[in-house]
């Protein structure tokens, strides 16, 4: 160990030992001169080189004054320092190197990264130069269109100006012929009025040349009966004078049988008149009679039992089975009985009440009449 210390100190080691740590220092430096970032790595490198070529220079006065091995000593001793501190400079450099160059291989990832999406982006500003190519040629098209289009648009534009004035020309001659046609149109409903009227009068005058057609084939037939019925009444007519004059003559012998017969008969009537009029009287004092007195309703219903009292003074009392009871006047003709003045217990019915009567052997039945409370009930004379 202390062999290897002494040979360690020999100028020749330390000289080599100088060398390559200058080596190793212009390695380092190259290395970094290789790298894409300098920074303070290239101020660090810079600075290593200048004390490197100091170490040389040193090295270089160190050989040519040969001094003594204790100058050389501690010439090598400050040396060794100094390389210590280079050392201890080259292994910050080193750390410093590493981590700059994982710097740099990052940025290296980033570099291809960008250099992938700049190539992404030269493939996108190829299509979009395409796109844009495409647009241009579309847009001369358009252009070139747009250009039709308004030539085509000027023309139609003088186009619609010739067709407003013609329009304009158009609807002036339709506003007169719209005014000649409405002239027209009533002229035609006039000229058609007149002609149905025509049509109506020449129609009645057809019927009513049929109707005298008609007429006058009637009246020639009726003047030819006319003429037939006057011979015929003219022959008849003679033959009725003749007649008469034979009835006449008969009168003249008959008429004083007629006096005498006429006589007779005058007679006969006075008499038979006097003999109706007896009678009539016998009559309408047994009708009266008949009609008198108390009559009651036979059979079966609700109105069995109710009786109608008529008295010679021209008033009645009708009375129910339950004991209601009506009074008032009556009047009795031409087979209708009338009751008036009526009060009691009326009920529903309605006074003056008109109903129509038939005889009977027994008594009478009232017919069906309007307003008779008593229609078709038979009464009969309760001896």
């Amino acid at each position: 160990m202390a062999d290897f210390s002494q040979r360690l100190r020999e100028p020749m080691v330390l000289a080599l030992l100088v060398v390559a740590a200058i080596g190793w220092v212009a390695f380092f430096a190259m290395w970094f001169n290789s790298a894409t970032q300098y920074g303070s790595q290239q101020e660090t490198v810079a600075m290593l080189m200048t004390e490197r070529d100091v170490a040389q220079a040193q090295l270089a006065e160190i050989t040519a004054t040969s001094g003594t091995l204790e100058e050389l000593r501690g010439q090598v001793s400050s040396s060794q320092a100094e390389l210590d501190a280079t050392t201890q400079a080259l292994e910050t450099a080193r750390a410093d190197l590493s981590s700059r160059n994982d710097e740099l291989v990052a940025l290296d990832l980033q570099l291809e990264a960008k250099q992938a999406d700049a190539k992404e982006l030269d493939t996108h500003v190829a299509s979009a130069t395409r796109a844009v190519s495409d647009l241009d040629a579309s847009r001369q098209q358009l252009e070139s269109q747009i250009n039709q289009a308004q030539s085509q648009l000027t023309d139609i534009g003088a186009r619609v100006e010739e067709a407003r004035a013609l329009e304009a020309t158009t609807t002036t001659n339709v506003a007169q012929y719209t005014k000649e046609a409405a002239a027209s149109a009533a002229s035609l409903s006039r000229t058609q009025t007149q002609l149905q009227d025509t049509q109506e009068k020449l129609t009645a005058a057809q019927t009513q040349m049929a109707d005298l057609a008609g007429q006058t084939e009637a009246a020639q037939s009726a003047l030819a009966q006319l003429q037939q019925q006057t011979a015929d009444l003219e022959g008849r007519r003679d033959q009725l004078l003749g007649e008469l004059q034979s009835y006449q003559s008969q009168r003249n012998e008959l008429q004083p049988q007629v006096e005498q017969l006429t006589s007779t008969l005058a007679d006969r009537s006075q008499e038979l008149a006097n003999v109706e009029a007896q009678l009539g009287e016998s009559v309408a004092s047994s009708d009266a009679a008949s009609t008198l007195g108390q009559f009651i309703v036979s059979g079966e219903g609700s109105a069995q039992g109710l009786t109608l009292t008529l008295n010679e003074d021209a008033s009645f009392t009708m009375t129910s089975r339950s004991g209601r009871s009506v009074s008032g006047s009556y009047i009795l003709a031409d087979q209708e009985l009338r009751l008036t003045d009526a009060n009691g217990d009326l009920g529903n019915a309605s006074f003056p009440m008109a109903c129509s009567i038939s005889r009977t052997p027994l008594g009478f039945t009232v017919g069906s009449t309007n307003g008779c409370a008593i229609s078709g009930l038979t009464f009969e004379q309760n001896k």
